[in-house]
């Protein structure tokens, strides 16, 4: 396997230490939303926890928008390794605002001397990453951790409506029941990673936060820049699995504050 060649940058927000408290997203959405202006929306949300306190005053917040034009282009940069287990186990989770998919055992990706852990994936409607000023209907971020929790990463997929996607086509069933049944959880017994189909090399790569509170920042976000597609009906039954009516849960896009974005190098093609 190729070494990669580190950037200062990124060695340096590579081994932040962040405290295991911290670096979960929350698990009960219930107590803010993603209302602008609203008392428990983005802009208030370090007020109602003394503990989110980075929400407001980070400065390494995300999400951001990613343009082609601006971001620097780095050849050090090669495909993600993403080392999932083919059929983990899953439990699909109602968060209050969004759909989780929680694992154990579901493997992980490697990037530098690390491999980071995938310990869940999310939803959110709209995308909250941009590309080139444009918002896509879906956003899935998939969360991974080092074994010890000290490091976090973050991928991003966007989607436009299209075709139906095979990923959330194994899911539609389960969705559905939680939806009908009005039901916090419930278990997957397969999901079906290979489904997911992610262009690994070519993808956007800044430092930013964890989208939701407790807004931890140091998490290495890679934006794959291939927008992939899914159905109107499987962005409804998405919506009808959260709790809260399908409601926005996007949050609102974070200044850069002098953070560079990088981007893998284009490849040319043949004449």
């Amino acid at each position: 396997m190729k070494t990669m060649v580190i950037s200062t940058f990124f060695t340096i927000c590579i081994l932040l230490s962040i405290p295991l408290a911290s670096a979960q997203e929350v698990e009960d959405e219930r107590p803010f939303n993603y209302k602008v202006g609203d008392k428990k929306g983005p802009g208030n949300w370090a007020k109602i926890n003394k503990d989110w306190k980075l929400c407001n005053s980070g400065q390494h917040q995300s999400p951001v928008d990613l343009s082609v034009k601006k971001a620097h282009e780095d050849a050090t940069m090669g495909g993600l390794n993403n080392l999932y287990s083919p059929e983990p186990k899953g439990i699909l989770k109602n968060r209050g605002h969004d759909v989780e998919v929680k694992f154990e055992d579901a493997g992980g990706v490697q990037m530098f001397s690390d491999i980071f852990f995938l310990t869940q994936m999310h939803w959110h409607m709209p995308s909250e990453h941009t590309i080139n000023g444009k918002r896509y209907p879906l956003e899935l971020h998939l969360i991974h951790k080092t074994p010890d929790g000290s490091k976090l990463s973050a991928s991003g997929q966007l989607y436009d409506i299209g075709k139906p996607d095979e990923f959330l086509t194994e899911l539609e069933h389960h969705l559905t029941v939680l939806a009908k049944k009005n039901l916090k959880e419930k278990k997957v017994n397969v999901v079906k990673m290979e489904k997911l189909q992610f262009d690994t090399t070519s993808y956007f790569r800044y430092n930013g936060s964890l989208t939701t509170p407790p807004c931890t920042e140091g998490v290495v976000w890679n934006v794959f820049k291939n927008i992939k597609t899914v159905s109107k009906h499987q962005l409804n039954l998405l919506k009808n699995a959260a709790h809260d009516g399908g409601h926005e849960n996007a949050r609102p896009l974070q200044p850069l504050n002098g953070r560079v974005v990088d981007v893998t190098k284009e490849k040319k093609k043949a004449d």
